[in-house]
Formats: C-alpha cells, structure tokens, sequence
C-alpha cells in the first residue's frame, strides 16, 4: 500500500513539474452551471456564459441536471478541444444558441465515453453556432477516433442537439438570429 501511494505522489509531481515549468496551470472548478477542468487562464465565466478565449483542453460536464448558461468559443488561434462529459444545456431564449465558436480557433468537440450531451435551443438559434471561416474548422468526434479500427458502439458519448423547426442544428445564424443568413463551413 505504501508503495503504490509513493508511486503515486511521485507521478502527480513529475506532473506538476511538467506543467509547472510550461507555465501552465490546469484548474478544476465550478462557474455557473458547470464544471470545468483546463488552462487556468483560459477560460471565464461572466452573465451566464462560459467563455473559453485560448487554445487548449478543457473538460466540462454540469454542475445540476441543466443549465441555461451557454459556452462562447473566443478562442483566436490554434485548437480547443472541448471535451463534453455530461453537459444539458437548455437556454431560456430566442436567439440563444447553446455553444457558439466565434473565433478563429480550430475546435475540436469530444463526447467522452459513457455521457450524453444535450443541448436544447429555443428560435432563431442553432444548437452549435459556427462564424463562417476558412481559417477554422469544427470538428465532432469519439474520445477513440484517432484508434485505428475503431468502430462507435453504445459506450461511445453521445451529443443531441434538440432544435425547433425555426432553428438550425449546427450551424450559422444572422447577427438578427434568423437560421436562413450567415453560411458556415468547414464542419467535420
């Protein structure tokens, strides 16, 4: 038993040390309506909504059973990787959508194994909102995608976007929140 706990503390250490001399430093910690793991300065929380502004890995899931805060992607550059571990987002308004990606950051969205993900708009929104870019690509995937033969089954995560007939799914909505305006590309 002693040994494994020091075998332990020297990992998590070496680990602190690692990201201690890159100048980073992960966090853990609840704003608003969810929890959320990442780059310390990367993200904030204002309003009801989650911003995440730089690149990195950040891990979210609710803190209660929904939410009505949102998440905004002001990321400029690189990738974010937004691991989704049982977020239910349901927002309270038209022209609200649940995640939207309005900088230039490559985003990467990642239902981790065993979660479900829900986010429920109201009108003249889109579930995911994408700003037409050809310098950003949003990308949805398994947490095994870069596995080779790996094929999804029941243990995968899962993501729902529930929308009515006056919103959009994924995709680009006008800066009036009309569904049929901005174009949105480079969705894999």
């Amino acid at each position: 038993m002693k040994k494994g706990m020091l075998s332990f503390t020297i990992a998590v250490v070496m680990v602190v040390s690692l990201f201690s001399g890159l100048g980073i430093v992960v966090r853990a910690e609840t704003l608003g309506g969810f929890d959320i793991s990442g780059s310390s300065d990367g993200y904030s929380y204002a309003n009801g909504i989650l911003t995440i502004s730089k690149e990195g890995d950040y891990t979210l899931k609710n803190a209660s059973s929904e939410t009505s805060d949102r998440i905004e992607i002001t990321a400029p550059t690189g990738t974010v990787n937004l691991n989704l571990a049982g977020i239910n987002i349901k927002t309270s308004s038209d022209k609200l959508s649940g995640i939207k990606i309005t900088g230039d950051a490559n985003v990467k969205i990642v239902s981790k194994d065993n979660t479900e993900n829900n986010i429920s708009v109201q009108s003249n929104a889109a579930g995911i909102e994408k700003k037409n870019s050809d310098n950003s690509n949003l990308e949805f995937t398994c947490e095994h995608k870069s596995e080779q033969r790996h094929s999804c089954s029941d243990t995968c995560g899962k993501l729902f976007i529930i929308s009515d007939l006056s919103s959009v799914g994924i995709g680009g909505v006008t800066d009036r929140g009309e569904k049929d305006g901005n174009d949105c590309s480079n969705i894999r």
